[in-house]
C-alpha cells in the first residue's frame, strides 16, 4: 500500500506528540531519513508489517495511522467502543457461563465469581479478557445471541 495524505499527516503528528523529528523518528526505527520520507510522501510501498513497526513506535494503533478509525490507542479504543456495549456485555457473560464462571455488570463494570471470590473488572479490563478469548469463539457466541458482528 502506499501511504496517502491522511496516513502521513496522522504518522507527522504522532512524531511530532512524541517530541521527534522525523530524523530522529527514522533513525528510531532503524531507517534512513530519506527512505522513511519516501515512504511517507508515497514514493514507495509501505506493508502492513511496516505500519505496525511504527505503530509500535508511536504507541498508537496501525488502524489509527491507516485511517481506519479515529482512535489513537487501545485504551481510547476501549473506552469508545466497549463503554455501555450491551453485545459485549451478553457476550462476555456467555462466554463465561460456558467456562463455569459466574458474571453480572454493574453498569460496565463486570463482576466475575470464581472460587468464592467476587473480582471487579473495569470496561477496559472486561474487554482485553474477551479480546483474549478466539475470535471462533466470541463469533459463534455472539451469533447463537444473534448478535450482527459485522456492525
Amino acid at each position: 500500500m502506499r501511504i496517502n495524505e491522511e496516513m502521513k499527516n496522522r504518522i507527522r503528528g504522532e512524531i511530532a506528540r512524541n517530541r521527534m523529528n522525523q530524523k530522529q523518528f527514522a533513525e528510531t526505527i532503524g531507517y534512513h531519513e530519506k527512505y522513511l520520507s519516501a515512504l511517507l510522501n508515497g514514493r514507495l510501498e509501505v506493508s502492513e508489517q511496516f505500519v505496525d513497526m511504527i505503530a509500535g513506535a508511536l504507541h498508537t494503533r496501525p488502524e489509527y495511522l491507516k485511517a481506519a478509525d479515529s482512535f489513537r490507542t487501545r485504551e481510547e479504543y476501549i473506552k469508545n467502543t466497549v463503554k455501555g456495549s450491551e453485545e459485549l456485555k451478553k457476550a462476555a457473560s456467555v462466554i463465561l457461563a460456558s467456562a463455569g464462571i459466574e458474571s453480572q455488570f454493574n453498569g460496565d463494570e463486570m463482576i466475575i465469581f470464581e472460587a468464592g471470590k467476587e473480582r471487579r473488572l473495569a470496561p477496559e479490563s472486561a474487554l482485553t479478557l474477551l479480546s483474549g478469548m478466539t475470535d471462533i469463539v466470541k463469533a459463534y457466541t455472539l451469533s447463537c445471541l444473534n448478535v450482527n458482528i459485522d456492525a
